[in-house]
């Protein structure tokens, strides 16, 4: 039997000798995986009442431990719940508040896609001005009256959401006071002095100021300054103080720095200079009307250029 062995198998003695120590080799390191590691710290305690250094990073932890975990887990819970909640809130606000297109509405009946393109162009250099909250209805009014539209007097501040991203702004328009046509075109005046080229009340409400001057207004640019035409508004208003009121204002022949006050109920003229305050004349009219009522004094014109004096000519 010996003589039929293979050679290269190893005697049984042999064999099962290896095959022990194999055996013993697995099984160590088997145990080993769960057994204390050489030069390993296992930090923290088992037991409650036995405080370690650095127990919330320990590798050992006691049932308070993980009672402590569980609440801090809990509280960053309800911490990112609450953050998320506010996020939410802030961000709904700032979608209820934005502005995608505005809405423009007021005291006229037409040129409303005019002015909405306007604020839309202002919106586009502020925008943060978009928020509600953050726009400035004074910037937006100045930026209105510089950039072509000086009949807006005002944007008012209290604007509203129409929509999901639409805006209602409310323009306050000027009231015009005197129309002139100069050139074919039509130029308004409201009682500050402020001149305009669009006006939304009827013509038959506004004073008209008629030129016979003789003067052609393409070649005068003090016929169709803003402060010619300001001073005429400024002597309309300032006439309404005292109750009268002008009917026409007629620019006399040869001149362009005095003018005619036609006034409702006085049948006579009344000749006022550009170049004096016209709320000074405005109180010298009142008293000139008043004394010439009384003492029943019709003249042909009354002058009142001179200050402190009023000059008239007898019929």
């Amino acid at each position: 039997m010996g003589l039929l062995r293979n050679k290269d198998t190893p005697p049984r003695r042999r064999q099962a000798a290896t095959n022990k120590r194999r055996g013993d080799q697995s099984s160590s390191s088997h145990a080993s995986s769960f057994a204390y590691r050489r030069n390993r710290t296992l930090t923290g305690s088992l037991v409650s009442y036995v405080p370690s250094a650095s127990e919330q990073n320990a590798e050992l932890r006691s049932p308070r431990m993980h009672v402590h975990d569980l609440r801090r887990t809990r509280r960053h819970i309800v911490i990112s719940l609450i953050c998320t909640i506010f996020v939410m809130i802030g961000c709904g606000f700032l979608l209820m508040n934005i502005t995608s297109t505005p809405v423009v509405t007021g005291n006229f009946s037409s040129n409303h896609q005019l002015y909405q393109k306007a604020i839309t162009a202002y919106l586009t250099e502020h925008p943060l001005e978009r928020f509600r909250f953050a726009l400035d209805t004074t910037r937006l009014t100045t930026y209105l009256q510089t950039h072509g539209y000086a009949e807006v007097a005002r944007v008012m501040p209290d604007t509203r959401q129409t929509g999901l991203g639409r805006t209602m702004y409310t323009l306050a328009m000027r009231q015009a006071a005197v129309v002139w046509t100069i050139n074919k075109q039509q130029r308004f005046v409201d009682t500050d002095g402020t001149t305009f080229d669009r006006a939304y009340v009827k013509s038959q409400q506004l004073v008209e100021v008629i030129d016979e001057s003789g003067i052609n207004t393409r070649d005068n640019q003090v016929l169709v300054s803003d402060q010619f035409l300001g001073f005429i508004g400024k002597i309309v208003g300032a006439m309404r103080q005292y109750d009268l009121t002008i009917q026409k204002i007629t620019l006399p022949a040869g001149t362009t720095h005095q003018i005619y006050v036609w006034i409702t109920g006085v049948e006579y003229p009344i000749k006022v200079s550009v170049d004096r305050s016209a709320y000074l004349q405005s109180e010298d009219i009142a008293h000139v009307v008043r004394y010439m009522s009384v003492h029943h004094i019709t003249p042909e014109y009354v002058d009142v250029r001179v200050s402190g004096r009023a000059a008239y000519r007898q019929k």
